[in-house]
């Protein structure tokens, strides 16, 4: 578990991540949550779905507005971050390939 603040949570969901080509997580934001904002190496995708409540992700200029059953595809090696966008709780369901840490 990488805890990003007390409103942000990844949870990786695969053990011995190091040794996979994937990376699987879940994202936890309470309300008012944030992620703080990363970019991996230029050759990794990212692929987020939107499982419960509503987020507002930003990767590099762009912003998008995603709620339950949106998903999003992007190349990670870009600044982004995600934020919860609800009153309620929100978890969004990510995989990075390959893996890059």
């Amino acid at each position: 578990m990488c805890r990003h603040n007390d409103k942000a949570v990844q949870r990786i969901l695969t053990t011995g991540f190091l040794q996979k080509k994937i990376f699987p997580s879940l994202i936890e934001l309470a309300p008012g949550g944030k992620m703080t904002l990363e970019q991996a190496k230029p050759d990794v995708e990212k692929c987020c779905d939107v499982i419960s409540g509503r987020v507002r992700c930003s990767i590099g200029q762009e912003m998008h507005e995603l709620k339950v059953g949106d998903s999003i595809c992007f190349n990670s090696g870009q600044a982004h971050q995600m934020e919860n966008a609800g009153a309620n709780s929100a978890k969004v369901l990510c995989v990075a390939v390959p893996l890059a840490l």
